[in-house]
Formats: structure tokens, C-alpha cells, sequence
């Protein structure tokens, strides 16, 4: 169990230490003039069904409907802060001009990819020449995907193994199957929960698309857990809530996006 269990926090963090695989934006566009992009909200798209997934000490007694009222103003006012966040991050540089399309501009939603008929009512209207769309789909939840995938590694792994020490053995092989499908399936699952109540992990996936053709030419996910140095921003009495914690990652999450976004200019 302990070397399954390690090999599964190994593989979350070799995942979450793995971005930055594009080119930077701005070598996507000529180098005459500062480029100016237009960014439509971030959308949290991770799996939060309760306040408690997101608050240290939410509110008691609430009705089903009041806390997913709650849920969705609170998530609202994320996305808020994600999009302002990876504003600033450009502004700071001062490489490429950003603009926020307003909420409902063109039929647009948060967080999905606009039309081709979107795209050039933006181009007109704000002058962009590309335009950002993302979203959040780990916000300190995670994904039920990383579980299933590593533990169907896992047990791969042992089938094969198991199948060249006995000649392929059917009735030990799906015995086999059959047993670490009863005690893994506990340390994997369990694992994740563990994982994502211990390290705050957030994750932002990123889109640019060009308003002269509607190409895509920008594509990045970038994944993170809580940083002690980005909690020292934070009042000492701050740090251990998780929504603070939260806060920590996506700002860490918007901030490595960015290096990612401006590497090599």
C-alpha cells in the first residue's frame, strides 16, 4: 500500500509540475506593435457541490437551494478575481494590451469558446486581435480522471507482470484483477481526497483564438498547489483557511499561466 500510495503522489505531482509546453503568446504576433487582447471570463468548471468544498466555516442551516445560491455568487466572484488577476499580470508587463468583454456581449459565456461570428463582432468593437477564453476545472477538488487512470496503470502494470511469471495464467490473472480492484480502489480514491484537502491544488486551462482568421494560437493548462510564499502575502491568522489557501493557488495557477504566456519575449 505504501509503495502504491507513493507512486500516486508521484505521478500528481509530475503532473502538476508539468506546463509551460507552448510558445509564448506573443510570438504568435508581429513584433511592430504591442499586441491587444480581448479576454472573456474565466469559468470554474470543477465539480463544487458544497460550501464546505470552498469555505473553512460556512454557513450553518442553509437550505439546498440557499447553498447552491452561495456556491454560484462565490464561484462567480472567483472567476472575477482570476480574470482581474491575469489582467493585471499584462498590464504589469506591458507586452500585450488587454481588454474584459463584458459579461453577455454577443451571447458570449464564460469560460467557452466564442463562434466565429462572436469572434468578429469582438474584433469590431474593441479593436482585439485575439481573444482569451478559459476555465478553472480544479479548484481544490479533484478530478475523478487522475484516480481512474493511475490505479488502471496500476493494475495494467501488475497484469502484465503477473502474466509473463505465469505463462498468462487466466484464473490468477483476473483473481488478481479482482483483489486490487477490492483493496486499491480505497488507497486511490482516498488518496485523491487526501491530495486535494492537503495541497489546495488549482488547475486553469487557457485558449487564445486570432480574430483575423478564428485560428487557435495559443493553447495552455497549468496546474498548482498552495505556495508558502504565496500565502505570506496573507495575515498569519489567514493562512490555514482554506479559502485563503485556495486564493494562494489561483493566484499562483494565473501567475505561472502568465510566465507560460510570456517565456522567450
Amino acid at each position: 500500500y505504501r509503495k502504491t500510495y507513493s507512486i500516486f503522489l508521484s505521478l500528481f505531482f509530475s503532473l502538476i509540475l508539468t506546463s509551460c509546453a507552448t510558445p509564448p503568446l506573443t510570438k504568435k504576433f508581429s513584433n511592430t506593435k504591442r499586441p491587444k487582447l480581448g479576454i472573456i471570463k474565466f469559468k470554474i468548471t470543477a465539480p463544487i457541490h458544497h460550501l464546505s468544498s470552498i469555505q473553512e466555516s460556512p454557513p450553518k442551516g442553509l437550505s439546498e437551494d440557499q447553498e447552491q445560491q452561495q456556491i454560484e455568487a462565490y464561484l462567480k466572484q472567483i472567476e472575477d478575481q482570476a480574470t482581474d488577476e491575469l489582467k493585471n499580470s499584462l498590464e504589469k508587463n506591458g507586452k500585450i494590451e488587454s481588454v474584459v468583454i463584458p459579461d453577455g456581449f454577443a451571447g458570449l459565456k464564460r469560460g467557452e469558446k466564442p463562434t466565429a461570428d462572436q469572434v468578429e463582432k469582438i474584433k469590431k468593437e474593441f479593436a482585439v486581435d485575439a481573444v482569451f477564453y478559459g476555465e478553472i476545472p480544479w479548484y481544490g477538488k479533484t478530478r475523478l480522471l487522475y484516480p481512474i487512470l493511475f490505479e488502471s496503470l496500476d493494475i495494467a502494470a501488475e497484469t502484465v507482470a503477473l502474466g509473463l511469471l505465469t505463462h498468462w495464467n487466466g484464473a490468477l490473472i483476473f483473481a488478481n484483477i479482482g483483489f486490487e480492484l477490492l483493496t486499491s480502489t480505497p488507497i486511490w480514491f482516498g488518496g485523491a481526497y487526501i491530495f486535494g484537502w492537503a495541497f489546495r491544488p488549482v488547475s486553469i486551462k487557457g485558449h487564445v483564438l486570432s480574430t483575423a482568421d478564428d485560428s487557435q494560437i495559443w493553447d495552455e493548462s497549468v496546474d498548482q498547489v498552495t505556495s508558502r510564499e504565496e500565502l505570506k502575502k496573507y495575515p498569519e491568522e489567514e493562512r490555514k483557511k482554506k479559502e485563503i489557501q485556495l486564493e494562494a493557488s489561483l493566484d499562483n495557477a494565473i501567475h505561472s499561466h502568465y510566465k507560460c504566456n510570456d517565456r522567450g519575449t
